[in-house]
């Protein structure tokens, strides 16, 4: 309650004062300063009623009148027991300052704790705010915004990120960086820990798609204008050597790098890996802020094991997941595959030290391509996969043939599914990339021929392969679909997903052809182009989109969304890669080069 703040006049104003008595003359009285007129009579030893306060207010609220006594000099003594006016006291009903009106007197301007709207000054979001009154009801504090700048939800008019643009999401390209050499350089990943960035991959290669024939693992920390702090790059010699990255993520501490190698690796410091009986052996290294390697960890046996997708979760725990032919042992003990190739998770501590591992397949071939963790523990992946894919407790996907694609939550208990769907028909459909929510939904991205089927949704791929991006719930039943194709006989391949603090998507890979990415159809300029867009996460309304190339091949193959809703983009370009003002032209120095972006919410 608010009320306006009114001026009384205190003790010290000019006024009458009443003296009741009835043995004394009606003359007898006090002045406003609580003396008597020394003219008055008085009987000795008789107390006459006095008042030293207005008036007016003798009897209103807690004023009352005392009493003074005539003395031996026949004056009057002290005014006792009178209560007079006083500042009126805003945590209790009463009426101190006795003009009647109590605890709602004007003079208490609040209520201890209420609340008044004010304007802060500020933009969006944060232009309304609240000033609290302060314990003693007379005044009120600063005017405090109701809320806070926030990573700008591009699906809605409101300014949360407080810019005064609203919604203000458009894409806009806003940093970029390029490395490269003679050969093949390329991105598989990128990741973040909100304050360094790091992108990881092969250098030097023979790179097809996600083919390595040959090449060095690489690495890259990157500030946030996207210039290198260091770069570690780690040669596999021997035989048929070849070291590939194809996944990174960023804990609180350090840069996980996944992928395989074939022949012997040495990382330094006496860390010196060899793949088992000249086999092709799943790879885990963590490097330091710094750019040493803290540990590294190779899985397998002469056969072939991958780890083809890497996440951070809680407590710095480090998901892997890729695919298994053969034997291997995480430090649980050997695990050996069904048939062809079984999928494999596992989850290690910040020692890279196994806290469990399972492989989930049967004869046929079985993927995976894509992991995330949910908060509390639980582990999503994404893969595909022939055959029967039995998942534990009690979820089993039959393929419908031809390979098809699935999503799955694994528990970080007893590692059963959850849940699974598969994803598919008698064609082919791959998944290369899955992520979690901030509400724990989660996307998929991949490529399909055919048609997908889920939940009365059904898309049905164009020509040859269609990119498709699919949005479940936390419990697995479908939010949207979407086909990204065309008409053309051209292939769009999706390979990086990611979610904003808002829960919109963003998905990147590359077509040729042409792509309708929900605005109309845009032909590619060469073999194959870079694709971006970002789509509502409630209903996969799109937002905005962007695509780049000439008439060499450039791939989108990673995405990480930043804190306030930034978008990093990485993958491989020959040729020039042109997204526009402020970045300048990127131009190939190779076969293909690395490209690294930053894109506006």
């Amino acid at each position: 309650m608010v009320r306006r703040r009114r001026t009384y006049l205190r003790l010290a104003a000019v006024g009458l004062v009443s003296l009741f008595a009835s043995a004394l003359p009606s003359a007898c009285a006090l002045d406003v300063y609580g003396s008597f007129d020394p003219d008055a009579p008085c009987i000795v030893g008789v107390s006459a009623r006095c008042y030293t306060g207005p008036a007016a207010t003798a009897g209103v609220g807690l004023c009352v009148p005392g009493a003074a006594v005539c003395r031996i000099d026949q004056t009057f003594g002290a005014c006792v027991g009178e209560v007079v006016p006083q500042e009126e006291n805003c945590f209790t009903p009463e009426d101190e300052d006795c003009d009647g009106e109590g605890r709602g007197d004007d003079e208490c301007l609040c209520d201890p704790g209420a609340t008044l709207p004010c304007e802060t000054g500020k933009l969006g979001a944060c232009a309304a705010g609240v000033r609290t009154c302060e314990p003693d009801g007379l005044s009120f504090g600063a005017c405090v915004p109701e809320a806070s700048p926030s990573a700008e939800d591009c699906a809605t008019e409101g300014d949360e990120d407080c810019d005064g643009v609203a919604p203000g999401c458009a894409g806009d390209v806003e940093l970029g960086a390029s490395r490269g050499g003679d050969l093949s350089d390329v991105a598989f990943g990128v990741a973040t820990n909100g304050l360094v960035h790091a992108t990881a991959g092969v250098l030097d290669g023979d790179v097809q798609f996600r083919t390595v024939n040959s090449g060095k693992l690489y690495v890259d920390r990157r500030v946030a204008s996207l210039a290198m702090t260091w770069s570690r790059e780690f040669a596999a010699e021997g035989g048929r050597a070849a070291a590939r990255g194809v996944a990174v993520a960023g804990d609180s501490a350090d840069v996980i790098v996944a992928g395989d190698f074939q022949g012997s690796m040495d990382f330094g410091n006496g860390k010196v890996l060899t793949s088992a009986a000249n086999g092709v052996d799943a790879l885990v290294v963590a490097v330091d802020a710094a750019g040493g390697v803290r540990w590294a960890k190779a899985f397998g046996d002469g056969d072939v094991q991958a780890a083809n997708a890497v996440a951070a979760g809680p407590h710095d725990r480090i998901a892997v997941a890729g695919e298994v032919a053969g034997t291997v042992d995480f430090g649980g003990g050997a695990q050996t595959s069904t048939g062809d190739a079984d999928l494999f998770v596992a989850v290690l501590d910040p020692a890279g030290e196994r806290i469990w591992s399972r492989l989930y397949g049967d004869a046929a071939a079985q993927r995976a391509h894509g992991v995330a963790f949910v908060d509390g523990g639980d582990v999503v992946v994404a893969g595909d996969f022939d055959g029967q894919l039995d998942l534990g407790g009690g979820v089993v996907l039959p393929a419908g043939g031809g390979g098809d694609a699935f999503v799955a939550r694994l528990s970080g208990v007893d590692t059963n599914a959850k849940w699974g769907v598969g994803i598919g028909d008698a064609q082919s459909q791959h998944a290369y990339a899955v992520a979690v929510g901030p509400s724990g939904e989660v996307a998929v991205t991949g490529a399909f021929s055919g048609s997908i089927v889920l939940s009365g949704v059904t898309l049905t791929s164009a020509t040859s392969l269609d990119a498709f991006l699919l949005v479940f719930e936390p419990d697995g039943a479908l939010r949207f679909g979407k086909s990204l194709g065309d008409t053309t006989g051209g292939d769009q391949i999706g390979m990086g997903v990611a979610f904003d603090a808002a829960g919109n998507v963003i998905v990147t890979g590359g077509f040729d052809g042409s792509i309708d990415l929900g605005a109309g159809p845009v032909v590619s300029a060469g073999s194959a182009d870079v694709f971006i867009a970002k789509y509502a996460g409630a209903d996969g309304a799109l937002l905005w989109a962007r695509t780049d190339g000439d008439a060499e091949a450039q791939r989108g193959f990673g995405v990480v969304v930043l804190p306030d809703s930034r978008a990093l983009v990485t993958g491989a370009f020959a040729g020039t890669l042109d997204f526009g003002p402020p970045l300048s032209p990127l131009v190939s120095k190779g076969a293909l080069d690395v490209f690294v972006t930053r894109f506006s919410p």
